[in-house]
């Protein structure tokens, strides 16, 4: 489930629907990592969730943004770590831009805390979905382009400290979304400025990910999906961020000189990857 349920969230979503989120005590997840570990699992990611920073959270159920709780956090993090010492990766996955924008401070103290307990090279994956004004106003999104910004600019702050010639401990990765309704060709200018924007601040962001939404029979999305962008310029679009924002994102989150640990590369032939 979603914190957003109780205004319906964003529309493509399906989380929305399960109602106020269930979420599972910090023993219960605590002992699902301890018999995985003594087992030999290494690699750990905290994930299945809308929002890792609301965990805990006592507003869950009342608020569309919860006040995100950190103690809560710090409590589930540091028993993951007596349980697995010599664990090589702890990461995590989904958080609410919007939770951050809106509470700043609160925001701060959570990912300090995760920070103590995880390995660095973290991501924050935030949904933005888009830029556009019209696509966030119809489609129920989580917040505007300055706020999606401010919680980059919150984020940088705290989580991009590293180790010597290490990677950056907690940095924000971007999703974006097309297909949606009220997408048009200015919805490409303004995703576009919007990743410009935070290159011009000197921002990081660990990694862009470029979907599209799927316009499945019978569901809301089936009349309006994929109608306001062309093909072709969709493809277009896409190579310009990677060859304009990507490659500039990568020299700073691993500037020359960064080592890398346990690098696997991907592997190509053909259509298989």
């Amino acid at each position: 489930g979603c914190p957003r349920f109780l205004t319906g969230g964003c529309s493509f979503c399906v989380e929305p629907s399960y109602g106020i989120p269930q979420q599972r005590t910090v023993n219960a997840i605590v002992s699902e990592i301890e018999s995985l570990y003594n087992l030999g699992v290494r690699a750990f990611r905290l994930g299945h969730q809308a929002d890792l920073f609301t965990y805990g959270s006592q507003e869950i159920g009342e608020y569309e943004f919860p006040t995100p709780n950190a103690d809560a956090i710090e409590d589930l993090f540091s028993k993951i770590r007596k349980v697995a010492p010599d664990l090589d990766v702890l990461h995590i996955d989904n958080v609410n831009p919007g939770t951050i924008a809106r509470h700043p401070e609160e925001s701060k103290k959570v990912a300090k805390s995760i920070m103590k307990y995880h390995t660095p090279g973290d991501v924050a994956a935030f949904g933005v979905e888009s830029a556009d004004p019209e696509v966030i106003r119809r489609n129920n999104l989580k917040g505007d382009v300055e706020e999606m910004i401010e919680a980059v600019r919150i984020l940088n702050n705290v989580g991009g400290k590293r180790e010597p010639r290490g990677l950056p401990h907690l940095l924000p990765g971007i999703n974006l979304l097309y297909g949606l309704p009220g997408e048009s060709k200015k919805t490409l200018e303004h995703n576009m400025n919007f990743l410009k924007q935070i290159l011009d601040e000197g921002l990081i962001v660990r990694r862009i990910n470029v979907r599209q939404v799927i316009g499945l029979q019978s569901t809301n999305l089936e009349p309006t999906s994929h109608k306001g962008i062309k093909r072709n310029q969709f493809f277009k679009h896409r190579q310009e961020i990677r060859d304009r924002i990507d490659i500039e994102m990568i020299k700073r989150v691993a500037p020359h000189g960064t080592i890398l640990q346990s690098v696997f590369l991907d592997a190509e032939d053909g259509n298989n990857h």
